[in-house]
């Protein structure tokens, strides 16, 4: 909860634009890896630092386990779009998110691109999966723990039409972490995720959206087709298993 307090103050202190966003993430995540550092600041210099990556699961996920996470950041942005687009309508209103609309407007568009899909993924994945899914696994079990985690992951957004896809999103990235014993996997996941969207969102890659907009039932049934896969292929792989009792 402290990491993303500061998140929302460091917000609340900066003027809009990427650099808030990008300083507020590092925040985010130097609070939470400061928690497992004061947790672990027992042990002594040399054994801290795989202390805290144990912690995190910050251990190389299987090949298959992360070729199941590409593919499943390629295809899942399409039906959590759709889905968004059909909570707002419901709403009433657009879908779309003037914010992001404005970042991606400046004349560094593969920088605002880097900065809005890979310093998210990884700060976002240290509070969320690394530290709160674990550590309620713990206490609760899986089920319970990525069920709270994919809660606090959707309204962390504040956004509410992007709640339902964004809650859903965060279920399956921490089952993805706990599956794989691997934090890396849901960071490739959400890495390549946002990437997606937002390339998407940004125009650049109008000749991929070009078919989408032409066949959109067809790319809906596909990128869903290519997630579950993606999914099934995570979950058919054995676990990453820690090399010792202390790196748990």
């Amino acid at each position: 909860m402290l990491a993303v307090a500061s998140f929302y103050l460091t917000t609340a202190a900066l003027p809009p634009g990427l650099a808030r966003l990008v300083i507020a993430q590092l925040v985010l995540a130097a609070v939470a890896t400061a928690v497992v550092f004061h947790h672990h600041a027992q042990l002594d210099a040399a054994n801290l630092p795989r202390a805290i990556f144990a912690s995190l699961a910050l251990r190389a996920p299987r090949l298959p386990a992360l070729i199941g996470a590409l593919l499943i950041g390629l295809t899942s942005w399409l039906p959590n779009s759709q889905l968004a687009v059909w909570v707002q309508a419901q709403l009433g209103g657009s879908a779309e998110v003037p914010a992001l609309e404005e970042l991606l407007r400046g004349p560094r568009l593969t920088l605002s691109i880097a900065c809005l899909s890979l310093v998210p993924a990884f700060a976002e994945e240290i509070v969320f999966r690394g530290l709160w899914t674990r550590a309620l696994t713990t206490r609760l079990g899986v089920t319970a723990s990525c069920c709270l985690t994919a809660l606090a992951f959707g309204s962390y957004h504040l956004s509410f039409a992007q709640w339902l896809p964004t809650t859903l999103l965060g279920g399956l990235l921490a089952w993805a972490t706990l599956r794989s014993n691997s934090l890396w996997t849901a960071i490739t996941l959400h890495a390549v995720n946002n990437s997606v969207a937002t390339m998407m969102a940004s125009g650049l890659v109008g000749a991929l959206a070009r078919p989408i907009l032409r066949y959109p039932s067809a790319s809906l049934v596909l990128a869903v087709t290519t997630t579950l896969t993606g999914i099934l292929l995570v979950a058919a792989t054995p676990p990453r298993q820690p090399r010792d009792a202390s790196d748990r």
